[in-house]
């Protein structure tokens, strides 16, 4: 069989198939970067030696050569208004993100998460008390296509006046290509409630 007939035949599945099918390839892609992350730090702990030439060491290119943002329409809201956060992916194109973001769930409330334009779908996405998590990953159809840009938006609304910062949690964020952990530095964002 080709491969256009394999993705005739995906496109012809129930949704719930085709939703285990990316569920299975979410987890592979997933333990595939913790993978290279372990194998990655084991790695960067052997010094090179003569035989062992510095080819073969983790790229500066790809490890922290990522960025994620936050851009929020306005800065300043008052209590009971909403402003659209843009989270963005800037600097080095990756094959799979998780993002989690997070905010005082006491100052704000978080719904509406749309995708942006580098992903074709969102595997996972869901609104908690105090985060907003997003996992999506390249199309199998076009493993290729990468791009930097808007990852996906989300509304927030100001529930008492105060300033709160939205930020990325470091622990659980990760930006991956050919199974390394690619993300360099995240930029948070204060938001001023009257």
């Amino acid at each position: 069989m080709d491969i256009k007939s394999d993705v005739q035949q995906f496109h012809s599945l129930h949704p719930n198939k085709k939703l285990a099918i990316l569920g299975i390839i979410f987890i592979v892609t997933i333990s595939s970067i913790f993978l290279g992350v372990y194998l990655n730090k084991n790695n960067q702990q052997q010094a090179p030696t003569a035989q062992q030439p510095s080819e073969t060491l983790p790229s500066d290119q790809e490890t922290g050569s990522t960025t994620l943002s936050l851009s929020p329409v306005a800065t300043s809201v008052q209590v009971g208004e909403e402003t659209q956060v843009s989270v963005l992916l800037g600097k080095s194109s990756v094959q799979a993100v998780d993002v989690v973001v997070t905010f005082d769930p006491t100052m704000f409330e978080a719904s509406n998460i749309v995708n942006g334009d580098v992903y074709e779908d969102m595997l996972i996405k869901k609104v908690e008390d105090g985060k907003v998590t997003v996992s999506a990953a390249v199309s199998p159809n076009d493993p290729t296509n990468l791009k930097t840009g808007t990852l996906f938006t989300f509304s927030l609304k100001a529930l008492k006046a105060g300033s709160g910062q939205i930020q990325f949690d470091s622990k659980k964020t990760i930006t991956a290509k050919n199974g390394v952990n690619t993300l360099g530095s995240t930029t948070p964002v204060t938001i001023a409630v009257q």
